[in-house]
């Protein structure tokens, strides 16, 4: 009825009412979008670790994988819980815990706990104490184990289990679980016989009394039943990789101390293995071998005598020998070790220690070693011992991997393949990071005896394994990314790779966490596969999830989205959600590794960003060169910059924003005479505003780069932060085209960090990005123009100047005085003008010489008056005087000197003439 009575409501608003409403919904679905776009779900914030096993003085990063622990008395270890992302202003640290025998979990306020506490939890099993440590960010916690109550029976069938529950305002965030055992039951069992004054611990008579004095035996191979057979019967209960680092013996040393420290260099262990044993003890191990599924000790009689004689004179004057027992949990790092006193002080008086000569060098394979080896990847190492033993222990050992000897280098350990073998050559150790390569046939010889072990290895799942090569080695991580950024209409693929070996039930599952706004606060909803394909209302074409076998002992699943985000119908929805690969196993092979149950979880934040549109971009409204008028003689200048809200957006989900400026195809940095003082870029809230500024042109060769280019392009790409971990995210980014070569590392296509950029919305949502240049070489004169008009106007200044001299000149002239010749005779006192009216002109004519030829004549006067003249006339005034020297200059010119004219003058009319006129006289001439 209420649905009914809305939607009449709703039908009686006007249109335009409507609207208005329509409007105002959008713009409050586009800021939820935003808001929940941005926020990231409560999570453990850990380091990544293939570790397993914890070892005293150890750090639990809470969110990890399931994981164990073997403490023994006063052994601590740090609980870290640090926990990142959005938890609404507050949450509360809870400590929950199972206590063995108990199915009732029991937890522990950590936020309110004090720094000291003597509250023992557990106290009827295995006791703990929970205290705050001092820390920068109040992360830290400790644990102390205190005694354990427990029969030697339960040791391998009870323990603690602990988990963390984060409880914050909108849900609750709840860890894998960490199992505690202690072994201290072992320590303290003691034989029902009564019949010795010391405590036995595990040991029996007989092997207290061997260590006290060897056997008089000079020669063969031998056994004592040194264990008590109920602690051989309670180890067969123990999970299958526990029986392979179990370790149980006693010590024998001398000048006796404590059993809680004594010095390996100062004892003989006759124990199946220890980590710390030197070359020594190594070696010893060629001479002894105790058997902890039966509780024998088998040994070469001589061999084994003559060593503790040895030993023994290596340590005179010793006032006394100690017995102690011994049970670890073997490692190089040792996550457990216990040692109780059997007998501490034996006086020499009470010892017997002898030799013997034996020239038997036979060698003998121990009865009753099991063949079958499991070992647990990521613990400590865990050795495999040959269990042959020889009468001397010189005798060279070899093992073989697969048929392939395992040499090692003469140093005290060398890595073969990722694994170690030891300088005496019988013992091999497998290091925390195994996988199933390592797992075979490993074989070993002494003497004319063999004896093959047939190792299995058991990786639990994990999602970062490491491979050894040689003896280095390199990480391989099946993570899913930390985070994803999804861009609206992209394509994108995330995944994870979860690495295991041995294992049949490992099963890989999705889980989805979606942030949704419920009555005013935001809470995150966990879903299904179907839940969440409901939510996004897709079928699978547009997300789906593949889960693959990528090998016999690897499993992927992987996310899928063709077009971000998949269609959806109701309004508001965002891609923005959390993603985990969720892996476990079956109850039957987590008992193998001594957990009830084993998990581990990779997830990734899945960013929505909506794709950009002018709403993002601040854009000056002068960029349009027609309206600022770019020009050479003006320049130009252009301004770009994304929104301070989008940017900071950007920020707060941890994307990193690269922004450059491209001319055409070109990176704009790179068109080197742009900036030979001819333009400036300039950026600002890093990268944020993008600014660019063409100076005035003067140089020719930058007018012509500009008038060929057409469009300035600001470009601003999306990138995963440098660092980021994307080993298993794809990037489809071909559909936006071939990199541009020249842009190189700057182009988001080939950029494996950048997840998108403006650029590939240029040509369509963003095409009112770039900018048109359209710089185009003047038609009037610009620079080079002006400085011609300038020349041609001083030009042109010089010449006004010279006209008006003249016409001074011309103005100011007297024409009387404009002759030479007539200033010369005023000079002289005559009037040219009267002279020239009173001058009585005469005629000359030439008169033949004797051949008739006029041009060689003499020129003689002629009688007449001016109006006279015949038709041959010569002038003569008063400056032929000049005329003749003018003559003569031109004659000795081109005749020579004057003896070569004289010479010359009969054959040369012309000089013939001249020496004739000047009276036939040389000296004239």
């Amino acid at each position: 009825m209420d649905t009914l009575i809305r939607i009449s409501r709703v039908s009686l608003i006007k249109p335009r009412q409507l609207k208005m409403l329509t409007k105002t919904l959008l713009i409050l679905a586009a800021v939820t979008t935003i808001a929940l776009a941005g926020q990231e779900m409560p999570r453990f914030d850990y380091s990544i670790s293939r570790k397993i096993m914890l070892t005293w003085d150890d750090r639990w990063e809470v969110g990890g994988s399931n994981m164990l622990a073997i403490l023994s008395k006063d052994k601590k270890i740090i609980i870290r819980v640090k926990v990142s992302g959005d938890t609404g202003g507050g949450m509360k640290r809870m400590l929950f815990y199972k206590c063995p025998k108990n199915s009732v979990e029991e937890s522990i306020d950590l936020s309110s706990l004090a720094t000291t506490s003597t509250t023992d939890r557990c106290s009827s099993t295995i006791s703990f104490q929970v205290s705050a440590l001092k820390s920068v960010d109040d992360t830290d916690f400790q644990l102390a184990m205190g005694s354990s109550k427990l029969s030697y029976t339960e040791v391998f069938r009870e323990r603690i289990e602990f988990f963390i529950k984060i409880e914050y305002a909108t849900g609750e965030l709840v860890s894998n679980r960490l199992f505690v055992w202690s072994l201290d039951a072992i320590s303290s069992f003691s034989s029902a016989s009564t019949s010795t004054s010391y405590k036995k611990r595990f040991l029996t008579d007989a092997a207290v009394n061997y260590m006290k004095k060897t056997s008089t035996a000079t020669s063969g191979f031998d056994s004592i039943q040194f264990l008590e057979p109920a602690i051989s019967r309670v180890l067969k209960e123990a999970p299958d990789f526990f029986k392979a680092k179990m370790n149980l013996g006693s010590i024998l040393y001398f000048d006796a101390g404590s059993c809680l420290t004594f010095q390996m260099g100062k004892s003989i262990m006759f124990v199946n293995y220890n980590s710390k044993l030197d070359d020594d003890n190594q070696n010893f191990q060629k001479l002894m071998k105790l058997n902890i599924d039966d509780g024998k000790l088998w040994y070469s009689a001589c061999g084994l005598r003559n060593e503790v004689k040895r030993f023994y004179d290596e340590k005179k004057p010793a006032t006394s020998i100690g017995i102690c027992s011994i049970v670890s949990f073997s490692g190089e790092v040792e996550p457990y070790q216990n040692t109780e006193a059997v007998e501490q002080r034996v006086p020499i008086s009470d010892t017997s220690y002898s030799t013997c000569v034996s020239s038997d060098k036979a060698c003998e394979v121990v009865p009753g070693i099991s063949p079958n080896v499991t070992i647990l990847s990521g613990m400590d190492f865990t050795a495999i011992v040959c269990p042959i033993i020889c009468n001397d222990k010189t005798e060279v050992f070899r093992f073989y991997r697969n048929d392939v000897q395992m040499v090692g280098s003469g140093d005290e350990w060398t890595y073969v393949d990722g694994l170690r073998i030891s300088r005496t050559g019988n013992i091999v150790e497998f290091p925390h990071t195994l996988s199933n390569r390592h797992s075979g046939v490993y074989r070993c010889e002494a003497g004319s005896k063999s004896f093959s072990f047939k190792v299995k290895v058991i990786s639990l799942p994990q999602f970062q394994t490491e491979t050894f090569v040689s003896d280095s080695h390199a990480k391989i991580t099946g993570l899913l990314p930390p985070k994803v950024y999804a861009i609206e209409d992209e394509y994108v693929s995330y995944s994870c790779i979860v690495n295991f070996a041995s294992l049949e039930t490992v099963k890989i599952e999705p889980v989805f966490y979606f942030v949704e706004t419920v009555g005013g606060s935001q809470s995150w909803t966990k879903m299904t596969l179907d839940e969440f394909r409901s939510k996004v209302n897709t079928d699978g074409a547009d997300f789906f999830l593949n889960a693959t076998s990528a090998g016999k002992d690897s499993k992927r699943l992987t996310a899928t989205v063709r077009r971000v985000p998949p269609v959806y119908t109701t309004y508001g929805t965002n891609f923005s959600h959390r993603f985990v690969c969720d892996v476990s196993i079956d109850r039957s092979e987590s008992m193998m590794v001594g957990m009830p149950t084993y998990k581990v979880q990779s997830g990734g934040d899945v960013v929505f960003i909506p794709r950009l549109t002018r709403k993002q971009f601040v854009l000056n409204p002068n960029n349009n060169c027609s309206v600022q008028g770019c020009g050479f003689s003006k320049g130009a200048f252009f301004e770009f910059s994304l929104t301070d809200e989008f940017m900071a957006y950007l920020t707060r989900v941890g994307v990193d924003v690269e922004s450059y400026l491209r001319l055409d195809n070109d990176l704009l940095d790179n068109v080197k005479i742009l900036f030979n003082n001819a333009s400036e870029i300039s950026t600002t809230n890093a990268p944020q505003r993008l600014a660019y500024k063409i100076y005035p042109v003067s140089s020719p060769d930058v007018a012509k780069e500009l008038v060929k280019r057409k469009r300035l392009i600001p470009v601003y790409n999306f990138r995963y932060r440098t660092g980021s971990n994307i080993a298993n995210l794809k990037l489809d980014k071909e559909r936006h085209g071939e990199p541009i070569a020249a842009l190189g590392q700057w182009d988001c296509r080939q950029d494996s960090l950048c997840f998108y950029s403006t650029d590939f919305d240029i040509g369509s949502s963003l095409s009112f990005l770039p900018v048109s240049l359209n710089f185009k070489m003047p038609t009037e004169p610009e620079p080079a123009a002006a400085n011609s008009i300038i020349i041609g106007v001083v030009i042109g200044i010089i010449c006004l100047i010279v006209v008006i001299i003249l016409i001074v000149y011309w103005v100011r002239r007297q024409p009387e005085r404009a002759y030479l010749v007539e200033e010369k005779e005023i000079q002289l006192g005559h009037n040219p003008k009267e002279e020239a009216k009173a001058e009585v002109f005469k005629e000359y004519q030439r008169v033949p010489n004797q051949a008739g030829d006029e041009d060689g004549a003499a020129v003689v006067p002629l009688q007449g008056n001016r109006m006279s003249l015949g038709s041959s006339l010569s002038v003569a005034s008063g400056d032929d005087k000049e005329l003749d020297q003018y003559k003569d200059d031109i004659d000795f010119k081109e005749f020579g000197e004057q003896g070569s004219f004289i010479g010359g003058y009969q054959n040369d009319p012309r000089k013939k003439e001249v020496f004739e006129a000047a009276g036939g006289n040389e000296a004239s001439v």
